[in-house]
């Protein structure tokens, strides 16, 4: 499989306190050359009414085909909430506001221990299942979440 280019364009702007605020770039794409294999679905996740949220697997690493992946990018037309799942049943569950792509950079590796005190310097276990939940609630509580992920190795 040959190799392909992936350039991620990620900027923000606002204005906060009367000034303009810029962070990331518009122009200048993040280049990542990915080894060719990808991942691509989309899907609809209904809500039922109050807290009878659905949950739909969008990947699963036992389904075949994409094994792993090194950028995933996830979006969402209502909020859900996107559950990564490592190969040690641990779960980070990870709230996604409508519009705003969820992009993760760091592989498929996710560990629950703490970096931040020194004692881990590798991740040891590996994403294998990724779900989402539609997570509309109130009077929006009948629409469904249009979904889309991509994986790329």
């Amino acid at each position: 499989m040959s190799a392909v280019n992936l350039n991620l364009f990620l900027s923000l702007e606002t204005t906060i306190n009367n000034a303009q605020v810029f962070a990331g770039q518009r122009n200048v794409p993040t280049a990542q050359v990915i080894a060719g294999a990808k991942y691509d679905v989309s899907d609809t996740i209904a809500n039922a009414s109050g807290d009878d949220f659905n949950l739909v697997t969008l990947w699963d690493v036992n389904d075949g085909g994409l094994e792993a992946f090194d950028v995933l990018w996830f979006e969402s037309d209502f909020p859900v909430l996107l559950e990564l799942r490592n190969d040690g049943s641990e779960i980070t569950v990870i709230p996604v506001t409508a519009g705003v792509p969820f992009v993760y950079g760091g592989g498929d590796e996710l560990d629950n221990t703490e970096l931040v005190d020194g004692s881990a310097t590798t991740f040891t276990s590996v994403i294998n299942r990724i779900r989402a939940k539609n997570n509309t609630t109130g009077a929006s509580t009948a629409n469904a979440a249009n979904v889309r992920l991509l994986l790329f190795d």
